[in-house]
């Protein structure tokens, strides 16, 4: 349901400023229905045949399913990694968290030139901010920490610098040690690589929580 709420946010925000959309779920254990239900809600905003969902199923985590995880996310957030070599024939995607609610046109968002940098990302304000947390996953205190919830992936440069298998090295070795999973490791291994783009295009909800001012300032 969540994914679904996603997907209806996107078509109804983007349907009028893009000719085609091309949706790309990794589902890793989705039920039949719920995939049925997905088409359904492309089939209701497609009325020119012109959006497309795909599902990719059961692929090969390369360990990554073992990972003891320290948050509550599963290991399937580790999927992401395998976006480059998935989408083999893609050079650039917008990558979005099964819970991104989309409230405007990503035109404008779609259209940010990332240069040579591998991806683009907002900074993560609740632990992009801690240089304890930097300095456990190997990172300068002034590199960035980026939300992965939200990203542009410049998926030719990715498979040119083998960073599907970079990261997933990095996790590997550095299981049971990463409290925000493939976060941690996207920061660590693209630290030199990433393009920060503006919070209005990944605005957190805890971010409007009456206490942020005050979370904020304890993890400086």
């Amino acid at each position: 349901p969540i994914v679904g709420t996603s997907i209806e946010s996107l078509l109804s925000n983007c349907s009028e400023d893009f000719s085609e959309i091309y949706i790309h779920i990794l589902d890793y254990g989705l039920t039949a229905q719920n995939m049925e239900k997905m088409r359904q809600i492309l089939d209701a905003h497609n009325t020119n045949d012109l959006f497309t969902i795909y599902f990719y199923s059961n692929f090969d985590m390369k360990g990554l399913d073992q990972i003891e995880m320290l948050s509550d996310h599963t290991n399937v957030i580790y999927s992401r990694f395998f976006i480059p070599e998935i989408l083999s024939t893609i050079d650039r995607c917008i990558l979005l968290g099964g819970d991104t609610l989309i409230l405007k046109s990503l035109k404008e968002f779609w259209s940010i030139d990332l240069g040579d940098n591998f991806i683009g990302s907002a900074i993560d304000y609740n632990m992009g901010v801690s240089s304890v947390h930097k300095k456990l996953i190997g990172i300068h205190e002034f590199s960035p920490y980026i939300n992965t919830d939200v990203l542009i992936l410049n998926l030719d440069i990715l498979r040119k610098n083998q960073i599907s298998k970079k990261l997933t090295q990095y996790a590997l070795a550095n299981d049971g040690r990463l409290p925000f999973a493939d976060q941690d490791s996207w920061s660590a291994v693209l630290e030199d690589h990433i393009y920060i783009f503006s919070p209005i295009y990944n605005n957190l909800g805890w971010q409007h929580n009456p206490s942020y001012t005050k979370h904020i300032s304890i993890n400086v």
